[in-house]
C-alpha cells in the first residue's frame, strides 16, 4: 500500500485489477487522505458508472472520511457531469441548445414525430442509433455526416428537440466534451478527478470527466467489467489504452482479490474465453473459506437445475430463506437476487415479499415501458407524464406526450400540424399551444383535437396542483405502479410535485434503491456495477438471457452475434465476481412455449407436454461452459430443498 500511496502522488494515474481487486475503494481511500491532508473535499470529484454505484461510493467514503467531508465531495454519474458542465449559459451559448435531458419514455413519441418524414420505421430507427453512437464516439458532426437524406433526418431530429428545448443524454455527452475541449477556460472544474469504472463510459463521457480536473486524474477500471449502463456505447479501449495515448501515466495494477476464492476462481476462468483479457485476472484470493457442516450451500457456489421457471422461482426463493435466517447479519441491503428482466423482476419481488423478505427491485426497473398508443398498455408512462405537468406545466415534452397517449399515431398527425401552424404564424411551439387552448388559433387540421386534449391536460393540473406526497402519488395513478416502488420508499410524505418530479426524473432510466436497509435487492445483472454484495442468486441462467437471444439469431452476421456474446460475458463476469460469500446459479429445463418466446429465451426444441400444450426445452448458459474445468458441479432443485428439510 506504500508503493500505491507513492504512485497516487502523480498527477495522472490508471489503477488496473480484476473484479474484486478493491478498485473503488482504493480511489475512497485516496479521498480521504486527498482530505486528511488539506484538500477541500469540494474540490474533489469521484464519477461513478450509475446513481447506485454514486450511493455506494458516498457510504465508502462516509466510513472513511466521515459523513460531513464525504457529503461535501462530489460524486457523480458521467451524464450528471455533463449536464453540469451544459447547465452554463456559456455552454448552452456554445451549443445553442438547453440540457433538458429526454428519458426513455419520450424517445418513443420522438420516434413517432421523426416517422412523418416519410421514411420506413426501420430506417429510422437505424439512422437514429447511427446518431447517438457517433455523438458518444465524440466524432464533430462535420466529420460523419454528409449532404443527403441522412443529413435531412439529422436536420429533422435536432430541430424538433430543439422546438422542444430538449436534449438527447447522448448528445449532452457530446456537446459537453466538445465545449470543453474547444473552451479552454471552462476546463478544470476539480482539483482532483477520480473516476471508477472507467471503461463504461464512451468516449465522448470520458472526454469530458477528464477535462474537469486541474491537478490530477485518476482512472480505474479492467476492459473484462465493461457494461453498458453510463451509457449504451462504453468505450473499453479508453481504459485499455490509457497510458498510450498520454504521457507519464503511472499504472498499478492490483491483482489480490477479496472474496470467497470458489468464486473468484470461477469468474477467473470466464476471462479466459473470446473477447475477454486474459491477463487480466485476480492471481490471490482472499475470503472465506466453504463451509464444512451440513449446510454447505450456505458459501462459495451452488449451482441448480429446476424443471421449469415457476419452480425455479418457487424452489430458489425457498432456499434463500433458509440461507438467510441462517446467517442474516450477513444479508441486510447485501444479498442481490438476478433477474433476466422485468417479468421476472416482478414475480420474485412478489414472491420474496410472500417469505418475509424487505425487497427493494428498483435495480431491475430501468427504464419505462408501455405501449402509448393504448391507455391501458402505459400507465406508468402516463403517470411520469402527469408528474411531469405537474411540476412543469410549461414543458413542451411533456405536452408533447400528453397529447399523444391513446391516439394510434400517438398524436405525430396533430403535432405535426401544430409545427406548421407554429411556422406559418413566425411563433413558437409554446405560443402556438398557447393560442389553441384559448381559442384563438385560425383552423388548422386536426386543431379542436389538440384543443381538447390540452384543456384535458390543463384541468387535471387544476385539480392537482396542490397535492403533496402521496396524495399526488395516487392523484397521478403511480401509487400501485412497480416503476414508481422505488420513489415510493424515499418519500418523506410530504414532497411536492417539483421535489417528487426531480427525484423520479434522476431515476427513470437510472433507479436508485431506498435508503433504507432492505433484506434483498432485485436487479438485472448489469446494475450489480460498483455495488457490494455478500450473496448473488442468479436466477434464469439460460441461453437467450445469458447472453440475450441476439447472441444466436441466425439472421444476423457473425461479428454482430459475436459482439453480443461478449457484451454479455463481460456484463456476466462482473456481476458473478460481485459474489463474495455465495454465488447461486439457477437455471430451469423446460418452459412454456408462449413464454419462452416472450421473453425471447433460445428455444433448444419444442416438444408437446402432457396436456397438449407446446413446451420448449432450454440450455444453461453458455457462459457456464466458459468456466471449462471451473463449472460448478450442478445439483437437482429437489436435492438442494432436501438438504434444507424444505422438500
Amino acid at each position: 500500500m506504500e508503493d500505491l500511496s507513492a504512485l497516487l502522488a502523480q498527477p495522472i494515474v490508471k489503477i488496473a485489477g480484476a473484479a474484486r481487486t478493491g478498485k473503488t475503494q482504493v480511489l475512497a481511500d485516496h479521498a480521504a487522505r486527498l482530505v486528511d491532508g488539506g484538500c477541500a473535499p469540494e474540490s474533489i470529484l469521484i464519477v461513478a458508472s450509475t446513481q447506485m454505484a454514486v450511493a455506494a461510493l458516498r457510504s465508502r467514503l462516509a466510513a472513511a472520511t466521515g459523513d460531513d467531508a464525504a457529503g461535501r465531495i462530489v460524486v457523480a454519474t458521467p451524464l450528471q457531469v455533463c449536464a453540469h458542465v451544459l447547465a452554463a449559459p456559456e455552454a448552452q451559448a456554445f451549443c445553442g441548445r438547453v440540457p433538458r435531458l429526454v428519458t426513455s419514455p419520450e424517445r418513443k413519441f420522438l420516434m413517432e414525430d421523426l416517422i412523418t418524414c416519410g421514411l420506413k420505421a426501420r430506417t429510422l430507427r437505424s439512422m437514429f442509433r447511427f446518431f447517438c453512437r457517433k455523438w458518444e464516439d465524440g466524432e464533430p458532426q462535420e466529420a460523419w455526416i454528409e449532404r443527403g437524406e441522412m443529413a435531412e433526418v439529422l436536420d429533422l431530429l435536432t430541430g424538433k428537440l430543439a422546438r422542444m428545448g430538449s436534449m438527447l443524454p447522448e448528445e449532452a455527452a457530446y456537446f459537453a466534451a466538445r465545449y470543453l475541449t474547444e473552451t479552454p477556460e471552462a476546463r478544470g472544474a476539480f482539483a482532483h478527478v477520480l473516476i471508477d469504472d472507467f471503461q463504461n463510459l464512451s468516449h465522448a463521457q470520458q472526454t469530458a470527466c477528464c477535462q474537469m480536473t486541474r491537478t490530477q486524474l485518476v482512472v480505474a477500471g479492467n476492459a473484462n467489467e465493461t457494461v453498458a449502463v453510463a451509457t449504451d456505447w462504453p468505450y473499453p479501449e479508453g481504459f485499455a489504452d490509457f497510458e498510450e495515448v498520454r504521457h507519464g501515466v503511472a499504472v498499478a495494477a492490483l491483482d489480490h482479490a477479496f472474496g470467497d476464492p470458489a468464486v473468484q476462481a470461477f469468474a477467473n476462468a470466464l476471462v479466459g474465453a473470446e473477447g475477454m483479457d486474459a491477463a487480466a485476472v485476480a492471481r490471490s484470493f482472499d475470503g472465506p473459506a466453504a463451509a464444512s457442516d451440513a449446510h454447505a450451500a450456505d458459501r462459495g457456489i451452488v449451482s441448480v437445475k429446476w424443471a421449469s421457471p415457476e419452480m425455479e422461482l418457487n424452489g430458489a426463493t425457498k432456499y434463500l430463506r433458509a440461507v438467510y435466517d441462517a446467517r442474516p447479519e450477513e444479508g441486510a441491503c447485501h444479498t442481490y437476487v438476478v433477474v433476466p428482466n422485468r417479468k421476472w423482476a416482478k414475480s420474485v419481488d412478489r414472491i420474496l415479499r410472500g417469505r418475509g423478505f424487505r425487497v427493494s427491485a428498483a435495480g431491475a426497473a430501468a427504464g419505462i415501458g408501455g405501449d402509448p398508443r393504448t391507455i391501458e398498455r402505459c400507465p406508468a408512462m402516463r403517470a411520469y407524464t402527469k408528474l411531469n405537468l405537474l411540476a412543469r406545466p410549461d414543458d413542451l415534452q411533456a405536452w408533447r406526450c400528453w397529447h399523444g397517449y391513446g391516439d394510434y399515431l400517438m398524436g405525430s398527425a396533430a403535432w405535426l400540424e401544430l409545427e406548421k401552424f407554429a411556422d406559418t404564424e413566425g411563433i413558437d411551439l409554446a405560443a402556438a399551444l398557447t393560442r389553441v387552448a384559448e381559442g384563438t388559433a385560425p383552423n388548422f387540421p386536426l386543431r379542436d383535437k389538440l384543443a381538447a386534449r390540452h384543456a384535458d391536460g390543463l384541468a387535471f393540473i387544476a385539480a392537482n396542483r396542490e397535492r403533496r406526497g402521496f396524495a399526488l402519488l395516487r392523484a397521478i395513478g403511480a401509487d400501485k405502479l412497480f416503476e414508481f416502488e422505488a420513489l415510493s420508499c424515499r418519500m418523506a410524505g410530504d414532497e411536492t410535485a417539483d421535489e417528487l418530479y426531480a427525484m423520479m426524473s434522476d431515476a427513470v432510466d437510472d433507479p436508485v434503491y431506498p435508503a433504507e436497509d432492505v433484506d434483498v435487492r432485485v436487479t438485472t445483472i448489469d446494475r450489480l456495477c460498483g455495488l457490494d454484495a455478500s450473496r448473488v442468486v442468479v436466477l434464469g441462467t439460460v441461453n437467450g438471457f445469458f447472453p440475450a437471444r441476439d447472441a444466436f439469431e441466425v439472421v444476423s452476421t457473425d461479428d454482430a452475434r459475436a459482439r453480443e456474446t461478449v457484451n454479455g460475458r463481460r456484463a456476466f463476469y462482473a456481476g458473478v465476481a460481485k459474489a463474495d460469500d455465495l454465488l447461486v446459479l439457477s437455471h430451469f429445463g423446460t418452459a412454456d412455449l408462449e413464454l419462452a418466446e416472450r421473453t425471447k429465451m433460445k428455444v433448444a426444441r419444442v416438444r408437446s407436454g402432457e396436456d397438449g400444450e407446446r413446451v420448449a426445452l432450454v440450455e444453461p448458459s453458455r457462459f457456464l461452459d466458459d468456466a471449462a474445468a471451473l463449472r460448478p458441479e450442478t445439483q437437482s432443485g429437489q436435492a438442494l430443498l432436501s438438504a434444507y428439510q424444505l422438500a
